[in-house]
Order: structure tokens, then sequence, then C-alpha cells
């Protein structure tokens, strides 16, 4: 079973993003970023993104793994 975290949500104008459970102070000049920031926290790697409300939800697996460590971005690099 799949299942969706609100996690990002844009900050007008533009490409700008915070996490909805952080203080609102910190804002992310990319979504790229966002999601790099995203990923150093809760360690997923797949997104759900919702452009028309300006959303972005972690996607999670009822089964998944525990994250293999060390990793050190979302892209796998080391």
């Amino acid at each position: 079973m799949e299942t969706r975290e609100l996690i990002l949500k844009r900050v007008p104008p533009g490409d700008r993003w915070t996490e909805v459970t952080g203080d609102g102070r910190t804002i992310f000049p990319s979504l790229t970023a966002a999601l790099e920031g995203t990923f150093q926290k809760i360690r997923c790697k797949q997104y759900f993104f919702d452009a028309g409300e300006g959303k972005v939800y972690a996607v999670r697996q009822e089964a998944d793994p525990e994250p293999e460590i060390p990793t050190f971005s979302i892209y796998g690099d080391y």
C-alpha cells in the first residue's frame, strides 16, 4: 500500500519551497534544493509533485526497508 505525506509547499513567487513541518523561515531557492534537503532528513527517494497546488508529497510503500547509510545525496553520490 502506498501512502503520501505532505512535506513541501511552494512559496510564491517563483520556484521557492519550504518544509510544511518547519518554522517557515527556511526557504529553499529551488525544488531540487528542497528535495535534497528533505532527502537528507527523511531519506525518501520517491515523491509526488502536484504542480497546480504547489505541493510535494513523500511517497512511501508499506514495506519500505530501512535507508542505506551512508548516502550523501538524493542521487546516490558518495
